[in-house]
């Protein structure tokens, strides 16, 4: 028979049990030769917290990398708005001369032709035949 050890398991074979299922569960190693001392856990909290922190940095790092490319992107859209705006407002500004033109030459000569074709107005009177 194989001959058991103060861990529960004989000493050729490992046979994983419900003691090991939850050694794994946790990410221990019940069954290890290593003597694992508080020195072997400060340091293992200590790489643990060192990964921690990268892992925090990279996330960080990437957090800012797509808020600059957000900020950089929100500008261009803003930039294009305000030409686009800027551009409307002059054509706006131009259109509404084109009117004040239109509406200064265009009343006269609507009464003049108006005049002219309605008979016995003084237009008409005035012009030669």
């Amino acid at each position: 028979p194989a001959v058991q050890d103060p861990r529960g398991a004989s000493t050729g074979t490992r046979s994983p049990g419900l003691t090991q299922s939850i050694a794994n569960w946790v990410d221990i190693d019940l069954w290890s030769d290593k003597a694992s001392g508080p020195q072997d856990e400060l340091s293992e909290l200590r790489q643990r917290a060192r990964n921690a922190e990268q892992e925090r940095d990279e996330i960080k790092r990437k957090a800012n990398e797509f808020i600059t490319k957000k900020k950089a992107e929100f500008a261009a859209q803003l930039a294009e708005r305000d030409q686009k705006i800027a551009e409307l407002t002059a054509k706006l500004a131009e259109a509404q001369a084109a009117l004040a033109r239109g509406a200064e030459v265009g009343p006269v000569a609507a009464e003049t032709e108006v005049a002219a074709a309605t008979p016995g107005s003084s237009a008409a009177a005035d012009s030669p035949e």
